[in-house]
């Protein structure tokens, strides 16, 4: 990625952010975030990106599973560090059951439409 071109992805994504905060429920906002940062290989964005979904909206696998597996990786051997991962653990199966019913409750439309 050239400087110009990181530039340009760090703007979009900090403009991003800044409409998130105006319009935190906006699925679209949150999966342009994610898909921008993804897409430019921004692996830490990438993830403070999926978890700030995770705040927001009810996610579903294509968020948690990567966010869970980077956290993962960045773990540290120390005991605080493990509860951590264990409560992102324990929300992402709670998010995983919500995303479910409001798929099933949401009656016309696909669960694209109304999770992450």
């Amino acid at each position: 990625m050239t400087s110009s071109t990181a530039e340009d992805t760090l703007g979009a994504l900090s403009e991003l952010i800044e409409r998130i905060t105006t319009r935190q429920g906006d699925i679209a906002l949150h999966r342009e975030n994610i898909r921008l940062a993804t897409e430019a290989g921004l692996d830490d964005e990438s993830a403070a990106a999926r978890e700030l979904a995770t705040m927001f909206v009810a996610a579903g696998e294509s968020v948690w599973l990567p966010l869970l597996a980077h956290k993962t990786k960045e773990l540290e051997d120390t005991l605080n560090a493990f509860k951590e991962l264990l409560s992102l653990y324990q929300q992402a199966s709670q998010d995983y059951l919500c995303a479910s019913l409001c798929a099933v409750r949401s009656r016309g439309s696909r669960p694209d439409d109304v999770l992450l």
